[in-house]
C-alpha cells in the first residue's frame, strides 16, 4: 500500500491549501501514486514466481560452464587419443593426425595425448565461455526488449493527463 511516509522528502514545496478547500492531487501526483502501487503490486509478484522459472531465467556463470566444457573437450581428446594408440589398428582407424592441423604439438603418442589433452581443454573452455556469454547476452537483451515495451505501453497516454 502506498504511503506518503515510505516516499523520500521532495526538494519542491508542497502545495498549502486555503482553509475549507480541498486540493486535487496534480496528474503527476496520480501518476506517481499509480505507480508506485504498482511497484508495490509488481514486488509481490516477484515473491511468488516459482522457483522453476525463476531458474530458468537465471544467468549462466560463464567460467563454470568453460570449465565444465574445457574438462569435457579435454578428456574425450586424450581418451580418443589413447584408445587410439591401446586398442585400434592404425588401417582401420580414424584419422587423428589431422588434430595437428588444429592443436600445436598434437601427435598421436602418449606426449600427444597430454598435448591434446591441454589444447582439448583450453578449445573447450572457450567455447562454453562463450556460449554463456552469448545466451547470458540474448537473455538479458530479450528481458530489457520487454520491460521497455511493457513500460512504453504503460505511459503511451501520460501526455493525456497534463
Amino acid at each position: 500500500m502506498y504511503s506518503k511516509k515510505n516516499e523520500p522528502r521532495s526538494p519542491w514545496p508542497e502545495r498549502r491549501s486555503r482553509p475549507g478547500v480541498a486540493v486535487a492531487p496534480s496528474a503527476a501526483e496520480s501518476h506517481a501514486n499509480a505507480r508506485a502501487a504498482a511497484d508495490d503490486a509488481g514486488d509481490e509478484e516477484l515473491d511468488t514466481l516459482p522457483p522453476r522459472l525463476l531458474l530458468a531465467f537465471a544467468p549462466l556463470h560463464k567460467r563454470a560452464l568453460g570449465l565444465a566444457f574445457g574438462t569435457a573437450a579435454g578428456l574425450i581428446v586424450f581418451a580418443v587419443t589413447v584408445v587410439h594408440l591401446l586398442f585400434v589398428r592404425p588401417r582401420d582407424a580414424l584419422n587423428l593426425y589431422l588434430l595437428r592441423e588444429y592443436f600445436y604439438g598434437y601427435d598421436v603418442s602418449w606426449t600427444g595425448a597430454l598435448v591434446g589433452a591441454w589444447w582439448g581443454f583450453f578449445t573447450g573452455f572457450v567455447a562454453g565461455w562463450f556460449l554463456a556469454f552469448g545466451r547470458n547476452f540474448a537473455l538479458a537483451l530479450s528481458l530489457f526488449i520487454t520491460r521497455t515495451r511493457a513500460e512504453l505501453r504503460e505511459s503511451r497516454d501520460f501526455l493525456d493527463h497534463i
